[in-house]
């Protein structure tokens, strides 16, 4: 047997020249369809690039009606489509009761409290005053306690 170098080469020489043959073969069909004459009413394929924009609602709604389709052909200030928005009227009832609301705030705020308002108040107040009483009279009554002793600080504290 022989050394096996020789027939690696040749291998290597084989794939060489197959792919200069096709590349070749390529450059002459190039060279030839380049120079054949192409007839005025032949028709060309390509790509054709266009500017694609899309439109839609700024707020949550449901196209109704829509009067352009793909590919046609618009201007500025047409009209594409028509949507409806099924939460604009609860949106504007609860506008509408917000505003009513501040209204009568406003109201109360420029009349002053009402009688009922005013005896709720008073009210509070009576009590807030006859639990300051009982908070006085029960600090005062384990002062002298705790100095002899018999009730300790934490319970001075809390009354």
């Amino acid at each position: 047997m022989g050394n096996p170098l020789p027939q690696t080469q040749l291998r290597n020489a084989r794939k060489a020249v197959g792919m200069v043959a096709s590349l070749v073969c390529t450059l002459v069909c190039t060279l030839v369809s380049a120079c054949q004459r192409v007839p005025a009413n032949d028709l060309a394929v390509g790509t054709l690039e266009m500017v694609e924009v899309d439109v839609g609602p700024l707020i949550l709604s449901r196209a109704v009606r829509i009067f352009v389709h793909e590919g046609d052909h618009v201007r500025v200030g047409d009209t594409l489509a028509i949507f409806a928005t099924p939460t604009l009227a609860s949106a504007e009832v609860q506008a509408l009761a917000r505003v009513e609301s501040a209204r009568e705030a406003s109201r109360e705020i420029e009349n002053g409290a009402r009688p009922a308002e005013i005896a709720r108040a008073e009210s509070e107040l009576r009590a807030a005053d006859a639990d300051a009483e009982r908070a006085a009279a029960e600090f005062a009554r384990l002062t002298p306690l705790a100095v002899r002793g018999d009730v300790s600080k934490m319970v001075l504290d809390a009354a």
